[in-house]
């Protein structure tokens, strides 16, 4: 067996014990709550209110800095890299996952919710520094847990998300750094 079946075969196993052994009525609800995008929105939603109510012009200019590095994210992941690398999904593969919310799309890799999160998470927690990035990098993995988990996403689709959308949010960050355009670190009252 060469490294590829390797890799494969290990895929492939994680994708089961996600999918099918983890299956409960109450994680299928949870899961599908960590990947609707409501609630990101939402959370969105609150902390521009909060900036905004606060005056804190500076992070509010910050805030949507992170916006446009989570869209540059979710164009770069379906735009160029899933054409290009055309998996498809397995919940288009008859009998190979048990579907919980139906299955969109039909390009697998990488997942764009993962990459997304892990664009935010990254640009958060150079920000925000540790604490905030921890929760943050929390819900990043509970994002993408919950695409295997919906039979969406292949385990190595996730994980490919996490690496691209990470460069892309620390690639961010830095130019955001190299522009000037926030303040230091703990200069603010904290969003989180």
């Amino acid at each position: 067996m060469n490294l590829i079946d390797l890799l494969h075969a290990f895929d492939m196993n994680i994708l089961h014990i996600v999918n099918s052994t983890l299956a409960r009525p109450l994680n299928d609800v949870l899961f599908k709550i960590w990947s609707s995008e409501a609630l990101w929105f939402a959370l969105t939603g609150f902390f521009l209110a909060r900036t905004a109510y606060s005056r804190q012009w500076l992070n509010f200019r910050t805030l949507l800095w992170l916006g446009a590095t989570v869209g540059v994210s979710d164009a770069f992941a379906a735009q160029i890299i899933k054409p290009w690398i055309g998996r498809i999904r397995p919940c288009k593969v008859e009998g190979l996952v048990r579907i919980v919310d139906g299955c969109a799309g039909s390009l697998s890799f990488p997942s764009n919710h993962a990459a997304n999160g892990a664009a935010f998470a990254i640009f958060w927690l150079l920000w925000k520094g540790p604490r905030a990035g921890f929760m943050a990098m929390s819900c990043m993995f509970m994002v993408g847990l919950s695409r295997v988990y919906l039979g969406m996403h292949y385990p190595s689709d996730v994980l490919g998300a996490f690496l691209i959308g990470g460069a892309i949010g620390a690639l961010s960050y830095a130019l955001y750094s190299k522009l000037g355009i926030g303040v230091k670190k703990g200069a603010l009252e904290p969003l989180y």
